[in-house]
């Protein structure tokens, strides 16, 4: 599935969390094809920062909460 602007649900969240392009396997229908799992896998562990993960995700539900509040009737 496509977001706005053609990228992939996928990236995006990927990129969110910062753990992209080091946690994307790859695409089958992409030129590069699909990565080694375990390369990608190390990749991913030396930026994955539990605290970094954490905020984001409390970030994200104040923002969300903070919309429903401004929208409730």
């Amino acid at each position: 599935e496509m977001m706005t602007g053609g990228e992939s649900k996928h990236v995006s969240l990927l990129k969110d969390f910062k753990l992209y392009p080091q946690a994307f396997l790859g695409a089958l229908d992409s030129s590069e094809g699909i990565k080694n799992v375990w390369e990608s896998y190390e990749a991913t562990m030396n930026v994955f920062n539990e605290q970094n993960i954490e905020n984001i995700l409390r970030n994200n539900m104040d923002i969300y909460m903070d919309y429903l509040t401004r929208t409730k009737m």
